[in-house]
């Protein structure tokens, strides 16, 4: 399978915690340990240097859409909202981007075309794909999820 589902979260290891997440593994203190941060229930992670800080803007999708919605397009980075009725498919597709499916609801056959294998994601888990990855999908159940396409540093477009 050329893609991978990941599931998200925090373990907790001897005082501290092992985060799976978008960046890859790292390991913190425990929040209850942290200095400044005791009993606030959270530990600082700190993104990759390379992400340019921009003012926090807060977007929500609309639940009563169609099929998908845009609700950020911009040159190096697309977020799109989709909501897929049980039994609706998307056929094989690609894009020239690096992706990560983040499903919020129900249930998605996510199938590798390039070598038939498939995968059943849902909340918690996580699709990561590369630029070229052909793949097709088939909701379970009434499902939706936020698609993440990034082109990262180095990549052209």
């Amino acid at each position: 399978m050329a893609y991978a589902a990941y599931m998200v979260g925090m373990v907790p290891m001897a005082n501290r915690w092992h985060i799976h997440g978008l960046y890859g593994q790292h390991d913190c203190m425990d929040p209850a340990q942290s200095p400044g941060r005791q009993g606030q229930g959270h530990a600082a992670i700190q993104a990759p240097q390379n992400i340019k800080e921009e003012p926090m803007r807060y977007i929500t999708g609309n639940k009563n859409i169609d099929l998908f919605e845009q609700l950020i397009e911009e040159p190096s980075l697309t977020v799109t909202h989709l909501v897929f009725a049980a039994g609706q498919e998307a056929p094989e597709h690609w894009v020239d981007f690096d992706v990560v499916v983040v499903p919020t609801k129900g249930r998605v056959e996510f199938i590798d075309t390039q070598d038939g294998s498939s995968q059943v994601v849902q909340p918690g888990m996580l699709v990561r794909m590369s630029p070229g990855e052909h793949h097709a999908m088939r909701a379970l159940e009434p499902s939706e999820f936020m698609v993440v396409k990034m082109r990262l540093e180095g990549q052209k477009g």
